[in-house]
């Protein structure tokens, strides 16, 4: 049954919605595949979400919108362009967005039950949430869906003759032609497998997530920066699923009606119709409004956002890379903008462009503050400028807090050196010391060993002793107030670079 117009205004609405979805999926799939984040078993899943909402919305808009546009002529004469496009829309991209559906369908069910473990096992997350796990499942997830709407191929075919041309018509989801598979699929497979079973474990995990949650406010105080930092990453995570549930549960509603009855709602009644398509909006409503909920509840989210928008930030990488502050691999400059402990003053040229000019960035946490880059262009070196920046930067400093300057005597570049034993990092160090003695007589080289639960210090230590190399320390910490180590000394690193920060 056709409803006049009607189609045509839902595929406004359609568009931008889908649009604002596309991009904002986009812009989550890049802020989840930087450094920082790809390696957390959540933002790799959060990743194949993106991936699989950005194909559902790219098979959406045809089938949606462009397909009901006003931009077609001869809309209902023969040979029509747009009845063409819609038949074959229909055939191929129906089938291809459905499958997208229910892999992100099933990633949102992995993520609940992987926030589920988290809270309510934490002992078990290194065991179970490993990135190898998750990869795995999200191939068995688009492995699975797949095959679960290959079916769907067959749903619809593409009609043709000489005097109207192609037109779309149904294949097997005929219900009075092809019951049986009406019956085992459309009513048995795709109400279990699309709704009841992904629902019910989303519920059930949700509200033990929600009822460890409540435990663990009364407890706050007592937790950990980390441990509230995983609170604040499942609570983000459960307003995504509880928006996820809102939005397919009318469509469940209507799939169990439109099972009941057949057809004969969609064919009969034009309200049922306009229900269905309200339906469709809101699934594709969830599917494009995530990027805002990461944004409002990840504090690294936005700032990984707006480092990606703010050219100061990518001016001052590139000025801590040209003047060697920082290793190869970038780690630092990528992670200080996103970090929610960072600090910043700015000194900006008055052109319209404010470039940099130079910057002090620090990092403030409970009880110290680690004064990190400080930066100026070589142009702008000894006009006063840093002066100006530095009484900004402490005037905005916690008052409380204590002060603390990682110093080096020198500034060394770095040569990576990795090995998977004692015995060849050892071999590979005298055979690097005596190369390098023999070229630079005064050349200092600076040896880390990870894994070495005695500490690194006090085996190099030893290992230099019997070369009769004279071993020190490099580099200093100074501190402004009295600041008792954490950890245990014999096991901290700290690395060549001036983030200001222990790695224990």
């Amino acid at each position: 049954m056709q409803l006049t117009g009607w189609p045509e205004y839902v595929s406004m609405i359609y568009l931008p919605i889908i649009l604002v979805g596309l991009i904002g999926n986009g812009l989550s799939l890049y802020v989840y595949t930087t450094p920082n984040m790809r390696k957390s078993t959540v933002a790799f899943l959060l990743y194949s979400l993106s991936i699989c909402d950005i194909f559902v919305l790219l098979f959406a808009l045809p089938i949606y919108s462009i397909s009901y546009l006003p931009i077609w002529d001869n809309v209902y004469g023969p040979w029509s362009k747009r009845r063409m496009f819609i038949a074959f829309s229909t055939k191929f991209f129906y089938p291809l967005c459905m499958t997208a559906k229910t892999a992100s369908l099933y990633i949102m069910v992995v993520i609940t039950v992987e926030r589920w473990i988290a809270v309510c096992r934490p002992l078990q997350v290194h065991i179970w949430c490993t990135f190898k796990n998750s990869v795995r499942i999200v191939t068995a997830i688009i492995t699975f869906s797949i095959i679960l709407n290959s079916p769907k191929f067959f749903e619809y075919q593409i009609g043709y003759s000489d005097t109207v041309g192609y037109w779309p018509k149904r294949g097997i989801l005929d219900a009075d032609e092809h019951w049986w598979y009406y019956i085992t699929y459309f009513i048995g497979i795709s109400v279990i497998f699309d709704y009841l079973l992904p629902f019910i474990i989303m519920f059930v995990a949700n509200m033990k997530v929600i009822n460890e949650l409540r435990k663990s406010r009364k407890e706050r105080a007592l937790l950990t920066t980390s441990l509230q930092k995983e609170q604040n990453t499942t609570v983000m995570l459960l307003v995504v699923t509880v928006l996820f549930g809102f939005c397919h549960f009318f469509s469940m509603a209507l799939k169990m009606f439109e099972s009941i009855f057949k057809d004969f709602l969609t064919r009969h009644n034009e309200y049922f119709e306009v229900m269905i398509e309200v339906s469709n909006i809101l699934i594709i409503i969830h599917i494009g409004t995530t990027f805002f909920i990461y944004y409002f509840f990840s504090a690294r989210f936005r700032n990984i956002l707006l480092y990606l928008f703010n050219h100061l930030w990518k001016q001052w990488k590139h000025l801590v890379d040209a003047e060697g502050w920082t290793s190869d691999d970038n780690s630092v400059t990528e992670l200080v903008p996103s970090l929610k402990s960072t600090r910043s003053v700015w000194a900006v040229t008055k052109t319209p462009e404010q470039n940099f000019v130079g910057s002090v960035v620090w990092n403030e946490y409970d009880d110290i503050c680690w004064l990190g880059f400080y930066l100026l262009c070589p142009e702008y070196r000894g006009k006063g400028i840093g002066s100006i920046i530095w009484e900004r930067a402490m005037s905005r400093i916690r008052k409380d807090l204590v002060l603390a300057l990682r110093g080096e005597k020198d500034f060394y570049k770095i040569c990576p050196l990795f090995a998977n034993s004692n015995d060849i990092a050892f071999h590979a160090m005298k055979v690097l010391s005596d190369v390098m003695f023999e070229k630079h007589p005064n050349a200092t080289l600076i040896f880390h060993l990870v894994n070495i639960p005695d500490g690194s210090f006090n085996v190099l230590h030893k290992f230099f002793k019997d070369l009769n190399i004279t071993a020190g320390i490099s580099g200093i910490t100074l501190y402004n107030n009295d600041y008792p180590p954490k950890g245990d000394l014999n096991k901290v690193f700290i690395p060549h670079n001036n983030s200001c920060h222990f790695d224990y």
